[in-house]
């Protein structure tokens, strides 16, 4: 019977694709499209990114991808070690029954063992997979493979700063864990997912589909590249912006045929170490026009809204300063939030701590209970 390996490559040559081809089409690093023609299947981070190529290759190739991932299956089940009753003597051998209690001993302690491992450590296993592989591919490419970083998503909603190499946990279902790595920074962000590699470009939001069913499992969006630090600033989301839409649109096929002028939504947390309180920078009787200025101390990228118009967004270096001419309301995002100084009217206003990325909203409000306008600074989520 031929082998899995042997077709694909044997259907490849035929259809006179190169690796490099293929790897281009599919998405699929040209590493893994040779694991799979090899069949040395130690070089995935997981079954997950296995099966997922194993299904696109084929597919790519016009073979029954179904028929491929059966036939996989079924030469790892044949792989496994053969049953207890096989590895035990017949009943003539020397050593009695005490030969036989010490062997049986010794393979239920193994078994639980495997138990152990298989069914009470299955996320860790996998995040290590995904970790070795990761590691292995910078070392090959010269770079430190001990500073890996892996972080999980818990919260719904998780915007944070990426290094290149990154590996990201993200659950999906009940007890599942699929790993997605941040494989490389540039004019776009390239992250390696369990269906092949994605080119993600700033600001433009995408799905990802985490267990190849698919269906999209998170939203994705690259808010910030770092070129420099090799980094990106990443936004996973599950569907909670979609949830805001979905109900703006009932409320108005519920009768209204206008929408309301659109208040700025500043979202909430469920992690308390990322709750920030709103800080008042100035009380006064009538509103009236401010000035925010910022001096850089580091590297740093900002986009700001002034009163609802256009967005800017810019790099900065440690010296440089941006000022902002705003009669009602500032939105700013920051990148690294320890790296200035900003002051209105001679009051510093504390953003956050170096590396933090943050995000605010600067607006007038009237104070009930002291008839005053309050300039304020409220976190957003």
């Amino acid at each position: 019977m031929e082998s899995i390996g042997d077709r694909l490559k044997k259907v490849r040559e035929d259809k006179g694709y190169s690796i490099e081809q293929v790897s281009r089409e599919t998405n699929i690093a040209r590493k893994y499209l040779r694991a799979l023609e090899n069949e040395d299947y130690t070089d995935f981070p997981g079954e997950t990114y296995l099966l997922g190529f194993l299904r696109n290759y084929s597919e790519y190739l016009g073979l029954d991808s179904d028929e491929m991932i059966t036939t996989y299956k079924n030469i790892k089940m044949q792989e496994q070690p053969a049953p207890i009753e096989e590895l035990l003597e017949p009943q003539g051998h020397r050593g009695g029954p005490f030969f036989l209690v010490a062997l049986i001993l010794v393979l239920l302690a193994a078994g639980g063992g495997a138990f152990y491992k298989f069914h009470y450590l299955p996320s860790r296993t996998q995040g290590s997979e995904a970790r070795t592989a990761s590691a292995s591919e910078k070392k090959e490419e010269g770079q430190d493979a001990g500073k890996i970083d892996a972080f999980e998503l818990k919260d719904s909603v998780v915007e944070k700063y990426f290094k290149e190499g990154s590996e990201i946990i993200i659950p999906v279902g009940d007890n599942s864990m699929v790993s997605v790595f941040l494989e490389s920074v540039g004019e776009a962000v390239q992250l390696t997912t369990p269906s092949g590699l994605m080119n993600l470009k700033l600001s433009v939001r995408q799905t990802l589909d985490l267990n190849n069913d698919g269906n999209a499992d998170i939203y994705v969006t690259v808010n910030d590249i770092d070129k420099k630090g090799n980094g990106a600033v990443l936004r996973f989301d599950r569907f909670v912006n979609e949830s805001i839409e979905k109900g703006k649109n009932e409320a108005l096929s519920a009768g209204e045929t206008t929408p309301k002028k659109e208040e700025i939504n500043i979202g909430t947390t469920n992690n308390s170490s990322r709750k920030k309180p709103v800080k008042v920078i100035l009380s006064q009787e009538e509103k009236e026009p401010y000035i925010l200025d910022i001096l850089f101390r580091g590297y740093c990228f900002v986009r700001n809204v002034a009163d609802g118009g256009e967005r800017d967004e810019q790099y900065f270096n440690k010296g440089e300063t941006l000022r902002i001419d705003a009669s009602n309301t500032v939105q700013l995002w920051i990148s690294n939030a320890g790296a200035l100084s900003a002051r209105i009217a001679g009051k510093d206003i504390p953003f956050g701590k170096p590396g933090e990325v943050v995000s605010y909203l600067i607006e007038w409000g009237k104070n009930d209970e002291s008839g005053n306008y309050d300039l304020k600074l409220i976190p957003v989520y």
